[in-house]
């Protein structure tokens, strides 16, 4: 069930536009994020620290608590630009949550991204979950 919760996370996130918006507004000393199609193979879980990890553990609750939170304010409502508020509110949550937790976001999202791909580090994270 968690695999399940996890992969929809990474799907949600990346629907969600978190990565493009939230990364060139939280961008640090990191390296650009890979354009979408272009040739690009994930990285090993042992790259992510435990650090890392147990902070995106943290964060990924709270993103979840989020995600439901909004998602039957979303489903109700009738106006695309309610739809769109609640979208905003619900991103500018998601992303106040990860940085609450000491991780930015392009972290948050490449680890997220790696959960579907890498059944080492996804047992990592449901092992702090």
């Amino acid at each position: 069930m968690m695999q399940i919760r996890l992969k929809h996370l990474a799907i949600a996130i990346a629907a969600m536009g978190m990565g493009s918006a939230a990364i060139a507004q939280n961008a640090t000393s990191q390296s650009p994020e890979p354009q979408p199609g272009a040739a690009q193979q994930a990285p090993a879980a042992a790259e992510v620290s435990e650090a890392d990890l147990e902070k995106f553990a943290e964060a990924h609750k709270k993103v979840e608590e989020i995600r439901e939170k909004y998602v039957g304010e979303a489903q109700s409502a009738d106006d695309p630009e309610k739809v769109a508020q609640v979208q905003m509110n619900m991103q500018q949550e998601m992303v106040e949550a990860v940085q609450d937790e000491d991780l930015d976001v392009g972290t948050y999202n490449r680890i997220a991204q790696m959960l579907p791909y890498d059944e080492q580090l996804r047992q990592r994270v449901e092992s702090l979950l």
